[in-house]
């Protein structure tokens, strides 16, 4: 099986946040095929493959009554 540091490089993530990937998914039981993907794919979304490390957003006052 391929290591989720491997995969998430071979995703774009920076190699340091690939590793901080895998650790994660260890510490908090991401531990299937499946999860591990999901995952991945969800931060790969939010974060635009590692570029954007904290939100961009607001606060506007419609965002702050989250």
């Amino acid at each position: 099986m391929v290591s989720i540091e491997t995969v998430a490089a071979g995703m774009g993530f920076p190699p340091a946040l690939a590793l901080a990937l895998e650790q994660a998914c260890h510490r908090f039981g991401i531990d299937t095929e499946l999860r591990v993907c999901h995952f991945l794919a969800q931060v790969a979304h939010e974060s635009g493959t590692g570029r954007w490390l904290k939100e961009l957003w607001g606060p506007t006052p419609a965002q702050s009554r989250y």
